[in-house]
């Protein structure tokens, strides 16, 4: 009787104990409690969200100084869900922190500003929206001038008397959108207009140089020998306003080259007064030998008024459209009889032809510029002439040989004369070459051979004009013989 008494008391008293216990189970309250997640991982569970926000906003001053701004974010991909627990075990606000800090970042209120451009776009951030609007104002400022940028918007731009020029139209040619976002504080946050002008001009890799002028320099020689172009020297040295300023001996200027991340189009009106060169005619006589030569008319200059329209994108001549051409004074051209007793196949190198109608504007010289159809910096090995119109003649510049009369996938349709004195010269981007010639004909200086075009790698109609001395390909600057 004992015994079962003995086994009662010991159950009764296991089951009043799972009672009790059950009772308090259900009678317990459960506690709100936030789980944290980064990126759908669980970083822990935490007691208040507020806490773990003021927390991070306490860390953040720093930020809110650095960029002066009054509020800061959470990290992209962090979010907090609440769920009802038991549990008591929770994480510290510092183990948290420390995790988000190793894989994520603070964002602050900002305007991402996206660029397409011709490989990848560009995304630029800013806190302003303002900042990148005075940037490109500064890049245009900078291309089409300040005073002039500011007298077309106004309206107040002079009207042409007789010769000048005015903007008709000025554009960023890059397709732009700006968003409003939360900007991550590890990008490049541009807070002022002077620095991210800067990026737009020359890009984020630039190294700047500085080159102390020795005796002789000029600003054209000094841009050459460091492979920039001297629109390039004059950007990085606003102190020099034109090409023909003079440089003194010991002083240090800038050598960087520019990678402009905009197209800034300006669309211009220009009337100019141009000289025609006169040229000298050579006129054969069987009966004299060769050297015996007279001059019958002394030559003199004739001038032109030239209208055009021209497109600069990023200040370099992209495309010319003649409008019209007046004689103001008519050319008198030298005339020589000269002995020709054999074919003058071998050129004067004394007497070269121009090699194309006058009214022509020089729009790239023998230097280093941005290819206008790769985008690649290049030393440009000839000089480009336009203005003249597409199919206007193309002349050979001296006596000479045709050596070659072909296609090219960058020089379109060329020739290239031999002279046999030691030099030959190339026309490219023409249209087509004249019929009369073949390649081993000979032909006179001032001869028709071709037409001007924009075949090959081109912006628009212009003769590329190179000139070789003592061997094929052995460039020197087309305009010495000229000077």
């Amino acid at each position: 009787m004992k015994k079962i008494l003995s086994w009662f008391i010991v159950i009764f008293i296991f089951a009043v104990s799972i009672f009790l216990t059950y009772d308090y189970k259900n009678n317990q309250n459960p506690k709100i409690l936030y789980k944290v997640y980064l990126n759908d991982r669980v970083l822990g569970v935490i007691e208040s969200e507020k806490k773990l926000k003021k927390f991070i906003d306490k860390q953040s001053e720093n930020i809110k100084n650095q960029y002066n701004v009054s509020n800061v974010y959470l990290p992209e991909g962090l979010y907090i869900e609440a769920l009802s627990s038991y549990d008591d075990v929770v994480s510290s606000i510092d183990d948290i922190v420390a995790q988000i800090n190793e894989s994520a970042t603070i964002r602050i209120d900002g305007y991402q500003i996206s660029i397409k451009t011709d490989s990848d776009p560009i995304n630029i951030y800013v806190l302003k929206e303002e900042i990148f609007t005075e940037a490109v104002n500064g890049l245009i400022n900078t291309f089409v001038g300040k005073e002039k940028y500011q007298s077309y918007l106004d309206k107040t731009q002079a009207d042409i008397v007789n010769t000048g020029s005015i903007i008709e139209n000025v554009y960023v040619q890059n397709d732009i959108t700006v968003k409003k976002v939360k900007v991550p504080i590890d990008k490049k946050i541009y807070q002022n207009s002077e620095d991210l002008s800067s990026f737009l001009l020359f890009g984020n890799d630039y190294k700047a140089k500085k080159y102390t002028i020795k005796l002789g320099d000029t600003i054209s020689k000094v841009a050459f020998n460091n492979h920039i172009s001297t629109e390039e020297f004059l950007l990085s040295n606003n102190q020099y306003t034109d090409k023909n300023n003079l440089l003194h001996v010991g002083d240090v200027v800038n050598i960087i080259e520019t990678n402009p991340q905009l197209k800034v189009v300006s669309e211009t009106y220009e009337v100019a007064d141009m000289v025609s060169a006169y040229v000298t005619e050579e006129r054969y006589d069987d009966e004299k030998y060769i050297g015996d030569d007279k001059v019958i008319q002394e030559g003199s200059d004739g001038l032109i008024r030239v209208t055009q329209t021209v497109q600069r994108i990023n200040g370099s001549i992209f495309y010319i459209n003649p409008i019209d051409n007046t004689v103001l004074k008519p050319v008198v051209n030298k005339i020589i009889i000269k002995g020709n007793k054999e074919i003058p196949h071998v050129g004067d190198v004394n007497n070269w032809a121009w090699p194309s109608l006058p009214g022509y504007t020089l729009t790239d010289d023998f230097e280093w510029r941005i290819n206008p159809v790769t985008g690649e910096r290049e030393h440009h090995p000839g000089i480009d002439i336009g203005g003249t119109g597409y199919g206007s003649p193309v002349y050979a510049a001296n006596n000479g040989i045709i050596e070659v009369q072909e296609y090219s996938a960058s020089y379109g349709y060329y020739l290239v004369i031999n002279h046999n004195n030691g030099y030959w010269t190339l026309y490219a981007h023409m249209s087509r070459f004249d019929p009369a010639f073949s390649v081993g004909d000979t032909v006179m200086r001032g001869q028709t051979i071709g037409y001007v075009g924009s075949t090959g790698w081109s912006t628009g109609p212009h003769l590329h004009f190179e000139l070789w001395l003592d061997c094929k390909y052995c460039r020197i600057n087309p305009l010495d013989p000229y000077r």
